[in-house]
């Protein structure tokens, strides 16, 4: 009698899925969040109401453009949604490529191809945009298109402020552990790590609030092209800057 096949079992060396949350420090999560929250409100309050970084907004447009049938809504809103997977595809690959080859990874190739994108998504906004529009033109789809693809390659070029789980491209999940840490602290549930929750919430606080600020600055700045330098230059300088640098492979 045949023993049944065993199924094979991974090998040890092969990373698994939580190594590739890239871990960095808390200024590298503010700067990043800035500029997310910079380039979300450049698009949404200059270009066109969608998000390029906040995608949760996104799904709720594309379900009421569903409803209400608006075809052009919907195609910014799907492109947006499409562009941003496969932004966050490629940093996948590339985090995973680097986890095959050494136990060290870098967020600056990731940061430096974001940045890229943002400068092609500038230089289409000089010269092919003429103004916010609410219908979307050719060009529009251009810049969402690049905007959502630089946005989901930061989405994963940094997961982690050391043990904490962090976002710097959008909220409300970041909120919901806002609230649950609130809750758990104030009944002081065990914990099953050594985090203490105080920092946990100060670390998600203080990227919630740069990306509200970045937000918050760009919107009160002129409606010109230049204003869009600014997070790119944030985004380049993280690149350039990160000290981190090449994070040793964390434990599983």
């Amino acid at each position: 009698m045949h023993k049944p096949r065993e199924a094979p079992t991974r090998c040890a060396a092969m990373p698994t899925e939580t190594r590739h949350h890239v871990s960095g420090p808390l200024e590298l999560a503010i700067a990043l969040a800035w500029a997310a929250g910079a380039v979300d409100a450049f698009v949404f309050q200059n270009v066109t109401p969608v998000f390029v970084a906040n995608m949760s907004g996104n799904l709720i447009r594309f379900g009421i453009a569903t409803g209400t049938t608006s075809t052009q809504s919907m195609m910014i809103d799907l492109l947006a949604l499409v562009c941003f997977v496969v932004g966050t595809f490629a940093a996948t690959v590339y985090v995973d490529h680097q986890l095959g080859r050494s136990r060290t990874m870098s967020a600056r190739p990731v940061l430096a191809m974001e940045a890229t994108l943002l400068v092609a998504m500038s230089l289409a906004i000089a010269s092919a945009h003429d103004g916010y529009r609410p219908d979307p033109t050719a060009a529009t789809f251009l810049i969402v298109a690049l905007g959502a693809t630089a946005m989901g390659l930061q989405a994963v070029a940094l997961r982690r402020v050391g043990k904490v789980a962090v976002s710097t491209t959008y909220g409300t999940g970041a909120l919901v552990r806002f609230g649950e840490k609130a809750a758990l602290g104030m009944r002081r549930a065990e914990r099953d790590h050594g985090v203490e929750r105080r920092r946990t919430m100060a670390v998600i606080a203080a990227v919630l609030a740069a990306y509200v600020i970045g937000a918050a600055i760009v919107a009160a700045l002129p409606a010109a092209t230049w204003v869009m330098l600014i997070p790119t230059a944030v985004i380049g300088a993280c690149a350039v800057f990160d000290a981190s640098g090449r994070r040793p492979l964390p434990s599983a």
